[in-house]
């Protein structure tokens, strides 16, 4: 844990600071151009979790490809990555990770197989209408569409708005982020589209005394969600209706329907 000042600091970051706008517009080739190489990040752990060994993994803004190959090895997944950024998919084949260039919102994109699982892990929220393209994955997903969004929802943000600043999710250019969703927004968002959510955790966010509060109350503490979707049988080319994680639904907003105990291989 940082000390007291470092805390502060990050606090007040979190609250009246902005970043430095590294980008003049938002091309993603150049966002790629500057990103650093992505690190394992906690809700690669948690996606691991849900994913069979050997399943077929798609996933949609793949970036460098860092999670797919972090489940390659975890899981030995059949893993294929697709980014709009030629850039990006370089780093990814760097990586090992089978990647190509498309641009998933476009009308005509569609999956050219039915996977086990579809991944979106922090994409949506740079979609102008991510609506079109969850309608367009029905039938292609066999067990679980698994979604990280950020949490608008997320305290220091709740606290920014109250201050007069909007809550700031970019990191090189304002325009990176075009959709917000809380938790209670994204749970029933999912549902309009027909969609039925088997899970909501929090990934990671506020932590004091090592309590794990993002994972309690993931609404209100959890900075980045973790949601596992499955369309209803019906809209499925399988007829498989994938798992259901702990047998439940998630009952409300700051409720965690996932086990996170260890799992023996």
């Amino acid at each position: 844990m940082p000390p007291p000042m470092a805390r502060l600091r990050i606090l007040r970051s979190l609250l009246f600071g902005y970043p430095n706008m590294q980008l003049d517009r938002l091309d993603y080739d150049d966002y790629w151009d500057h990103r650093k190489p992505s690190a394992v990040q906690p809700r690669y752990h948690l996606i691991a979790d849900i994913v069979e060994p050997h399943s077929s993994v798609l996933d949609l803004g793949c970036g460098d490809g860092a999670l797919l190959a972090y489940l390659a090895e975890a899981k030995h997944v059949q893993a294929v990555g697709v980014d709009v950024s030629q850039k990006a998919v370089e780093r990814a084949r760097s990586r090992g990770v089978q990647a190509y260039v498309a641009d998933i919102t476009e009308e005509g994109y569609r999956p050219q197989q039915v996977y086990d699982y579809v991944l979106l892990s922090e994409v949506l929220e740079h979609l102008e209408d991510p609506e079109d393209l969850l309608l367009r994955l029905k039938g292609f997903v066999r067990r679980g569409l698994l979604v990280s969004v950020p949490n608008i929802g997320f305290w220091p943000y709740r606290l920014r708005l109250l201050l007069g600043r909007f809550p700031v999710q970019w990191a090189l250019h304002p325009g990176e982020h075009l959709r917000y969703w809380s938790v209670a927004d994204f749970v029933w968002w999912s549902r309009a589209l027909g969609y039925e959510v088997d899970a909501v955790v929090g990934t990671n966010g506020s932590n004091p005394l090592g309590l794990k509060l993002f994972k309690s109350l993931p609404g209100l503490f959890g900075l980045q969600i973790l949601y596992c979707l499955r369309a209803p049988a019906g809209a499925a080319t399988t007829g498989d209706s994938g798992p259901r994680l702990n047998g439940t639904n998630p009952p409300g907003q700051d409720s965690v329907v996932v086990d996170d105990s260890p799992r023996a291989e």
